[in-house]
């Protein structure tokens, strides 16, 4: 079993996230590999390199040494992210949905030919995942309870987000789990230690049944 994990955990060793996450991966096992978005920044798009996957990917043409130089980085990533039989997100929450670095990261490997296909049937386009039989788990932590049936999803755009870009890269299976910590800013009783306490026990508990299934 590989696994891979892409963090970005900019609180460090004070990070809530983290917590959450060395927990999960104190419960599996297999081989796991680690990508750091802190250190190793996924790359973004520029002119050059553009054309490069417009050309290569949309209209199949052999591309020149230094175009093939300017998406190479992206290739790179993205090989390290199809090779694997789990993949494992952790971040924060961050403005409603996945911190900026992050979403760099899924605009890097969301790419035609690479991680997705698609046709056109009868003048529709339509998709096709390639990562299938593979599943991918989210775990971040929020300021407030943001879990799907709580009053405060509506403000989630993370999860929404999520499972559409796993649906078009084809995951057999997708999972999120949260808690909730530093509950000031939709919580009535303001910072409550022992709330942010409960919610990590409880996305712990989530956790450990994920890698009790996946890794039996």
């Amino acid at each position: 079993m590989r696994t891979l994990v892409v963090k970005y955990l900019p609180s460090g060793k004070a990070s809530n996230t983290k917590i959450l996450l060395d927990y999960f991966k104190n419960n599996i096992k297999g081989d796991i590999q680690e990508l750091d978005l802190l250190s190793e920044r996924p790359p973004i798009f520029t002119p050059e390199s553009l054309e490069a996957y417009d050309l290569r990917d949309y209209l199949g043409e052999k591309l020149d040494s230094n175009l093939e130089n300017k998406i190479k980085p992206f290739d790179e990533i993205i090989n390290k992210f199809v090779n694997n039989d789990i993949v494992v997100i952790a971040c924060p929450f961050y403005n409603f949905s996945y911190p900026g670095e992050m979403k760099n990261f899924f605009d890097a490997i969301l790419l035609l030919g690479q991680t997705f296909t698609q046709h056109v049937e009868n003048g529709i386009t339509k998709y096709k995942g390639l990562m299938e039989g593979k599943k991918i788990l989210t775990i971040y932590t929020a300021a407030g309870n943001v879990k799907e049936g709580s009053p405060h999803y509506h403000l989630n755009f993370l999860e929404p987000l999520g499972k559409t870009m796993y649906e078009l890269m084809g995951f057999s299976e997708m999972k999120f789990v949260t808690a909730a910590v530093r509950i000031r800013f939709m919580s009535p009783e303001g910072k409550n230690e022992e709330l942010t306490k409960k919610s990590i026990a409880s996305a712990c508990e989530e956790l450990k049944e994920i890698a009790m299934k996946w890794y039996a």
